[in-house]
């Protein structure tokens, strides 16, 4: 694995640029700058329509348009976000497809630290992600990963619900597996824990998806033979403005976390 991966400066190149630069990566379906300025327009309204006038306000006021800086601009900022997670596929694709040693995709639903709808400020995601840390931590092993919240029902209970995704290496599939499984209690609606080993040349593709901003409703039901399932919807427009104003509360990056590697001005390095 390489010792020091520079990051590109995404928010400097032109627009067809890092088009280019992503779609080199196998990635055909990455936001462009149109797309995230439109949705940054309806969530600012959205913001306002919901009472939320004081988050829409300062997030204008830390914005800077389309050149919107990735490291300052809250989390909900859609430029800033789609600056971010550019610079994490470009930068970390180099990081893990080097070295030789497999590299596994991970997916963790660390159900204790749920939180009630209308609690969603007493959620941190340092505090997730401390608990994967931990977990993973070993002195070869290397990790990337986001903690992003969904929004679940079951029955008449509904709460927001921590999920990580995430990529790792220099540790084995099955020990993975085993470290994270003890953050979950067994469910009968999905699978707490899934592991599973990608190709060298997936690695962007899986970074692509474990970095993706997913606000959607899951509701909890039952097929024709009584197994329980899960029905994705969109949030309502009060619950979206919500978790809207809670990351305007929290910068870009602050979603996003690393194991056995950080950033160090323009490089990612080894620690």
């Amino acid at each position: 694995m390489n010792a020091r991966v520079a990051i590109a400066d995404v928010a400097m190149f032109p627009e067809r640029l890092l088009d280019l630069r992503i779609a080199q990566l196998g990635i055909d379906s990455f936001e462009n700058t149109q797309a995230s300025a439109e949705r940054q327009a309806t969530m600012m309204g959205r913001l306002a329509r919901y009472g939320f006038d004081a988050h829409a306000a300062f997030l204008s006021s830390k914005c800077r348009g389309l050149n919107c800086d990735s490291r300052a601009c809250p989390a909900a900022c859609h430029v800033a976000s789609r600056l971010h997670r550019a610079e994490i596929i470009l930068a970390e694709s180099e990081l893990f497809r080097h070295g030789g040693e497999d590299v596994h995709f991970f997916t963790v639903v660390p159900s204790a630290w749920r939180v009630a709808h209308d609690k969603l400020d007493a959620f941190e995601p340092k505090v997730v992600a401390g608990l994967v840390t931990r977990a993973l931590r070993s002195r070869d092993a290397v990790a990337s990963f986001n903690v992003e919240l969904v929004l679940c029902r079951e029955d008449d209970e509904t709460y927001w619900a921590p999920h990580v995704h995430g990529i790792a290496k220099g540790r084995r599939r099955i020990t993975i597996f085993n470290s994270l499984r003890d953050l979950s209690t067994e469910s009968l609606t999905y699978r707490p824990v899934v592991v599973r080993t990608v190709p060298s040349q997936e690695v962007p593709i899986t970074l692509n998806y474990a970095t993706k901003r997913v606000d959607e409703l899951k509701v909890r039901y039952f097929d024709q033979e009584m197994k329980p399932r899960w029905r994705h919807v969109p949030l309502s427009g009060r619950d979206q403005a919500t978790i809207d104003a809670w990351r305007c509360d929290r910068l870009a990056d602050a979603m996003h976390f690393r194991i056995g590697f950080k950033r160090n001005g323009r490089f990612l390095v080894r620690t």
